[in-house]
């Protein structure tokens, strides 16, 4: 392309996080692959793409302006983060993620899941300290933000769905490749079990009307 140039050398492409650094505008910035990083300000050039699951902070920040204790390996959301303490024994374990909602009333049924995600309830359930085989202790903080699936929206394997129904069947959440013969909601058309995407799991609005958030939480915790 006229105005670029090439010069082969032994200079390493990569750098923060691993990513390829990207000189096309100035130096500093890397390609992460849904957005371009600058470090000279710590700041993505451009908004976050999930900008919608994230009104709360600035869309530019990267890891959730949490760069200690998140990740951001895409530039799209924080992830699973890891910090341990000084002498490398215990610390803290943050976990963040994005629950696909689809079917019965999602919109109205999501604005009540993330608003029950607020209360004392559900932070309670959501943090917690955990022992490992060697007696050291973890923090652990989970942060978990529903959003309506969009018809664009590619649920990855590592990723979450929930879908409503309007009837009255029972709550049952599954993993990919997970047998739940004995539930027939699980089940497709033909009657064979089937193979769930990600973390999935499915919910009746007309049994869990009144609570629909903690068994919601329930099921995605599964």
């Amino acid at each position: 392309m006229p105005g670029r140039k090439y010069t082969i050398g032994n200079s390493y492409r990569y750098g923060f996080n691993g990513k390829e650094r990207d000189k096309d505008i100035t130096n500093g910035n890397y390609d992460f692959g849904s957005r371009i990083y600058d470090s000279r300000i710590n700041r993505f050039l451009s908004i976050d793409p999930l900008w919608k699951d994230n009104t709360y902070e600035s869309n530019y920040a990267y890891a959730n302006n949490s760069p200690i204790l998140m990740i951001d390996k895409n530039g799209e959301n924080g992830e699973v983060s890891i910090i341990r303490n000084e002498n490398g024994k215990g610390g803290v374990i943050n976990v963040t993620t994005t629950v696909y909602v689809s079917g019965a009333d999602a919109k109205n049924q999501v604005d009540k899941i993330n608003k029950y995600m607020q209360s004392d309830r559900s932070k309670e359930a959501l943090s917690g300290n955990y022992t490992d085989k060697d007696g050291n202790n973890w923090k652990i903080n989970l942060q978990i933000t529903y959003k309506v699936k969009d018809v664009k929206d590619k649920v990855k394997e590592s990723e979450n769905e929930l879908v409503l129904h309007e009837d009255d069947r029972i709550a049952a959440g599954g993993v990919k490749g997970g047998k739940r013969y004995e539930d027939p909601y699980f089940k497709g058309e033909k009657g064979e079990t089937r193979t769930l995407v990600g973390q999935k799991a499915e919910v009746g609005l007309l049994a869990y009307k009144d609570d629909i958030g903690s068994t919601v939480l329930h099921e995605t915790l599964h």
